[in-house]
Parts: C-alpha cells; sequence; structure tokens
C-alpha cells in the first residue's frame, strides 16, 4: 500500500481487587466502597489510511467486556457491568483536502462515532441506561499556510436525543440525568500568534 495506510492495536486485560465504585443505595443516598473483584478485558484497533493524495480515512473500534462483584451493606452485585462501559465503540473520520491557491488549502471532513448500551449504575437497571446511539458531524474550512483557520461545523447533524449520565434517587423513585448535546453548528477562526 505504498506507506499509505497506519495500524495501531492493543489488547488489554485488568483483574482488580477492592477496586473503587460508586452506587445509589435503596434510601436515596450515594456511597464510594472497595468491590470485592472487578474483571475488564478488551481489544483496540485504529487505522489511518490516505488512499489518495487528498483523501485521509481514520477509524477505530473498540470491544470491553467488563464485570464486577461485590457487596455493599444489603447489596449485592455478581457479575454487573460497571457505569458507563459500552461494549462495543467504534468511529470513522473522511476528511478530503484540496490546494487552493496563494497558500490557502480547502477540506471537508464527515465523522460518526458510535456508543454501544450503557448501565448508569451497578444494578444494570433498563431505567438507568442509555440504549446504543451513534452521532454524525461535518466540519468544512480554510487553512493559510500563514496559520490561520476559519471553519463553519456541525456538530450531532441528526440531532440525536441520548443521555449521558442518569442518576436514581433511591427510595423517592425519582430519575434525573444528563442530556446530551443537541445538534450544534458554528463558526471557528484558529490562528497562530
Amino acid at each position: 500500500m505504498d506507506n499509505t495506510l497506519r495500524l495501531n492495536a492493543a489488547v488489554f486485560n485488568y483483574d482488580y481487587d477492592d477496586m473503587q465504585l460508586f452506587a445509589d443505595l435503596p434510601d436515596g443516598r450515594y456511597t464510594i466502597f472497595n468491590a470485592g473483584s472487578a474483571s475488564v478485558k478488551g481489544a483496540e484497533i485504529e487505522a489511518n489510511w490516505l488512499p489518495t493524495d487528498n483523501l485521509e480515512i481514520i477509524a477505530g473500534a473498540g470491544y470491553t467486556d467488563a464485570s464486577v462483584d461485590a457487596e455493599v451493606g444489603l447489596l449485592s452485585y455478581s457479575d454487573a457491568t460497571p457505569a458507563n462501559t459500552p461494549e462495543f465503540t467504534y468511529n470513522i473520520v473522511a476528511r478530503y483536502f484540496h490546494d487552493l491557491s496563494g497558500g490557502l488549502y480547502g477540506y471537508a471532513q464527515v465523522d460518526y462515532t458510535y456508543q454501544d448500551d450503557v448501565f448508569f449504575s451497578l444494578d444494570n437497571l433498563k431505567a438507568v441506561s442509555q440504549e446504543a446511539y451513534g452521532l454524525i458531524g461535518f466540519r468544512i474550512g480554510v487553512e493559510s499556510d500563514e496559520g490561520w483557520e476559519a471553519s463553519f461545523w456541525v456538530k450531532n447533524l441528526t440531532d440525536e436525543e441520548y443521555f449521558t449520565e442518569i442518576l436514581t434517587s433511591g427510595s423517592a423513585g425519582v430519575l434525573s440525568g444528563q442530556v446530551g448535546s443537541p445538534r450544534m453548528f458554528g463558526l471557528t477562526f484558529k490562528t497562530e500568534i
């Protein structure tokens, strides 16, 4: 491939004793405690490819298999998935760039990120979870040899609704959550000083 492709990969396996975790108790309080044991294993791969002189594609994928066995007070967790631990994630960025003239370079970029289902508590309750979702972004801009860049961008192009955190209040039965960013767009100007 004439040095146009670069691959990076990693495999990991962690076994923990007394891993610190966060739990919501039935009486509505939250606690940080040392878990009995936890296991986290998985793999990640990243690729950077230049199929032409004007196109760059960057992609990555991850797999995580994690479980916790713990007791805190009267609560017991067996083979529970830790909070905010998606099994699969992946992303891809495609960027086209072109010499415009006079030291200016134009580019257009589209990106996509995907996250598998996640739980936000050790209870692994559906009410305190987020289903899998993907986000699309777009950017178009101009860079200069003189060190400045101007761009127009859009994040969450499809206005996907998702949570980045959900908390329970235990005995009160109330949920509160942090909503992910809605569709956003803007202009950016950067310069070197």
